[in-house]
């Protein structure tokens, strides 16, 4: 059951990469799809009250960051419309629908790594197109990373669920 579970997450995430990358968007189901099986993951791998622990750890966790990064935003502009322009519906999605797939640690470590991505091919992209006006694809970068650890987590000691990370 979880390695078709699996498969469903996978399929889910490389496919809505795929979308953003191509057209800065994705079909709005496909966040819901990968939390109801997220949800259904973490409880299939967890115990209720480790696998409450990580929803409730990692919904803080984003909520704070929205909050924090939508009021510096708004502050150092002004107003909140340029937080709806710097971060789109769909980045805020993808954020909450990973929510039970990883550990409070690994949670972080995923967020970390894709705005490091995005920053560093934003700066690539940039140098190479002289285009100052480049919209991020972070849900998809997420969705990548997410996936590929989701296929690693079947060849190594890596467990998405485990407090401690153990390559």
């Amino acid at each position: 059951m979880l390695l078709i579970i699996k498969l469903l997450l996978i399929a889910s995430f490389l496919f809505l990469a795929y979308q953003d990358f191509k057209d800065k968007s994705f079909f709005t189901f496909l966040p819901f799809l990968i939390l109801i099986l997220g949800i259904v993951f973490l409880f299939l791998d967890q115990d209720q009250s480790y696998g409450l622990f990580v929803l409730k750890y990692n919904f803080i966790f984003v909520a704070l960051l929205l909050l924090i990064g939508g009021l510096m935003t708004a502050m150092k502009h002004g107003d909140f419309s340029t937080v709806k322009q710097a971060v789109g519906m769909g980045d805020v999605l993808i954020l909450f629908a990973i929510i039970p797939l990883f550990s409070p640690t690994l949670f972080r470590l995923v967020f970390i790594a894709s705005a490091i991505t995005g920053i560093l091919l934003a700066l690539i992209y940039t140098r190479i197109k002289h285009k100052t006006d480049l919209k991020i694809p972070f849900a998809g970068l997420l969705s990548v990373i997410a996936a590929l650890l989701i296929i690693i987590e079947n060849w190594t000691k890596l467990s998405l669920h485990e407090p401690s990370i153990e390559l």
